[in-house]
């Protein structure tokens, strides 16, 4: 069984994952970007550019299918970072830096499209401050909910 963790930094992801894991056994794919950003010296999230993101998301997808044969909870998938793109988009009024942006986005849209092999999706919704970096991920992550047509595949964690 391979499960994705999704929600905003904050949201639980991680100690809902370990509770998981410890009933079912299940390896954590956890703390990714963070792993990342240590092993790269390279700026994740509302810092990063979208060269930045695309390494990170193939990072992931590397270690996904290094453990494709074998069962794991992720808690940062190629669909949270593509996230990160639609988060930076909504920041960038020049208009022509946001239709570059929008199409990298449909690059990374069309990876997280493909890594959508999970039997399980939880979504863990961000209940903190509204005027936040995790408030505006957690809208871009409902959003893509939407535009990818996860709605009946998502467990939501209240």
């Amino acid at each position: 069984m391979k499960i994705l963790m999704l929600g905003a930094p904050g949201s639980g992801k991680s100690k809902m994952a370990k509770k998981i894991s410890q009933e079912r056994n299940l390896k954590i794919l956890d703390r990714l970007p963070q792993k990342f950003v240590k092993k790269t010296d390279l700026a994740l999230g509302q810092f990063s550019d979208y060269r930045t993101d695309f390494i990170f998301a193939g990072d992931v997808l590397l270690k996904e299918y290094k453990y494709e044969k074998e069962d794991y909870i992720i808690t940062a998938g190629p669909l949270y970072t593509y996230c990160h793109f639609a988060y930076k988009a909504t920041l960038i009024e020049d208009t022509e830096k946001k239709f570059d942006i929008l199409w990298h986005m449909m690059a990374m849209g069309r990876i997280a499209l493909d890594s959508l092999w999970y039997d399980k999706i939880y979504y863990l919704p961000y209940k903190k401050e509204e005027d936040t970096f995790s408030f505006y991920m957690d809208r871009c992550i409902k959003n893509a909910i939407k535009e990818f047509y996860l709605k009946e595949k998502i467990i939501t964690i209240d």
